[in-house]
C-alpha cells in the first residue's frame, strides 16, 4: 500500500488541506504580510515529503477583505518546484467561487476554452533599479476547492525564487478570473526560508541541469 501523506493545520488566514487533513510540522506561527514555512510528512514513518514557504498578504490588514497568497513548494524526492498564487477572503474562502465549476468543466475538455491567465512579477532589488518584469507561464488549477494559478515552467519558478531572494519586495499583477489586480509582497525573510526549502534541492543544481538540457543555439 502506498504511504499516505498526512496533512495537519497550516495556520494563516486560510487553510490549505487535502484528503481530510492539513499540513503537519508547522515550523513558523501564522502571520499576515510575512513568510511562513512548514513541511509535509508521511503518516507511517514521518519521512519528509516536501517543504513549503507561504506568504499571506493583505494590503490593509485592519480593513482588507482579500488575502493574496504565494506558495512555494519543493518536493524532496525529485526536486520539483511549484509556485502557486491564489486569493481568499479574510476567512480563507475563495472570492472567485464561480470559477470552481468553470475550471472543473474546462479540465474535462480536450482543449481549454478558458482564456489563458497571465501573471506578471517584478522584484524591487536595491542593487538593480531596472529589474525586469517577468511574464510567468501559468494555468488554472483547483487546490482543495480553491481556484489557483500554478506556474508551469520550472525555469519560471527558479528565476522567480532567485529574484525574490535578491529583492526587498515584489509587485505581482494577476490577470485571471475576470479580474485584473495587483498586490505587493514583502520579501523580508524570504531568502532564509527559501534556503531552508531548498536544502535538499539547491537552486544551483537546477541551473546546472537546465544548462545541460538546453543546447546552445
Amino acid at each position: 500500500m502506498k504511504k499516505a501523506v498526512g496533512l495537519t493545520l497550516f495556520v494563516c488566514v486560510s487553510t490549505w488541506c487535502t484528503s481530510g487533513g492539513c499540513e503537519e510540522n508547522k515550523l513558523d506561527p501564522g502571520v499576515i504580510n510575512g513568510w511562513m514555512r512548514s513541511s509535509i510528512t508521511t503518516d507511517s514513518d514521518k519521512n519528509e515529503v516536501k517543504r513549503i514557504v507561504h506568504s499571506t498578504t493583505m494590503d490593509q490588514w485592519r480593513s482588507s477583505r482579500v488575502s493574496n497568497h504565494l506558495r512555494y513548494e519543493v518536493m524532496n524526492s525529485d526536486c520539483h518546484r511549484t509556485l502557486t498564487i491564489y486569493a481568499t477572503d479574510e476567512h480563507g474562502h475563495s472570492w472567485t467561487e464561480d470559477w470552481v465549476s468553470l475550471i472543473e468543466l474546462d479540465a474535462k475538455r480536450e482543449s481549454s476554452e478558458l482564456e489563458k491567465p497571465k501573471v506578471l512579477v517584478r522584484s524591487l532589488i536595491e542593487s538593480d533599479r531596472n529589474s525586469p518584469v517577468m511574464d510567468l507561464d501559468v494555468e488554472y488549477q483547483l487546490h482543495d476547492g480553491l481556484p489557483a494559478l500554478v506556474v508551469l515552467d520550472q525555469r519560471d519558478v527558479t528565476r522567480t525564487v532567485r529574484s525574490f531572494k535578491r529583492g526587498v519586495s515584489a509587485r505581482v499583477r494577476v490577470i485571471a478570473f475576470e479580474h485584473d489586480y495587483e498586490f505587493t509582497v514583502d520579501l523580508n525573510e524570504f531568502g532564509d526560508k527559501a534556503g531552508w526549502a531548498n536544502e535538499h534541492c539547491p537552486l544551483e543544481d537546477t541551473q546546472s541541469r537546465n544548462t545541460k538540457e538546453t543546447p546552445a543555439s
